[in-house]
């Protein structure tokens, strides 16, 4: 019985290794059916300077500068929140299924109270630019 047991964890932790090392590269990952995907960018160098992030209140990984983060969402409304050392700033992106959207900050304010400025990017070019030059923070 207890081979039994370690032989179907194994295979559990096979099947669930699979899946992880099958997953697209996130820079070119297709959106899954009825969801999009938001990124989150700091293109520019900020010694070190980091950002808490949330995504509708839900906690994701800090960054700094050449970083970047991306959510899986449902399609529909979302808060993308980014806090630097004196304030959070939000911006709503109103996701549609199979679409990706890229959100870039910018380190404003002196350094002892940054915050970051959050815009949406649609040029292509920049983008690109942007994510060749950034590392994925998990």
């Amino acid at each position: 019985m207890k081979k039994l047991n370690l032989l179907i964890f194994c295979f559990i932790i096979a099947l669930s290794t699979n899946s992880i090392i099958a997953q697209d590269d996130p820079k070119t990952m297709t959106p899954p059916d009825g969801k999009g995907i938001i990124y989150i960018i700091n293109p520019r160098t900020s010694s070190g300077l980091r950002s808490v992030n949330k995504c509708d209140g839900n906690d994701l990984p800090s960054m700094a500068g050449h970083d970047y983060i991306y959510v899986v969402v449902d399609a529909g409304k979302h808060t993308i929140t980014s806090k630097g050392a004196s304030r959070a700033t939000p911006i709503d992106v109103t996701v549609e299924s199979g679409k990706k959207y890229y959100i870039v900050q910018t380190l404003k304010g002196p350094i002892f109270a940054y915050y970051y400025g959050l815009a949406l990017e649609t040029n292509e070019k920049k983008i690109n630019k942007y994510m060749d030059n950034c590392t994925l923070i998990k």
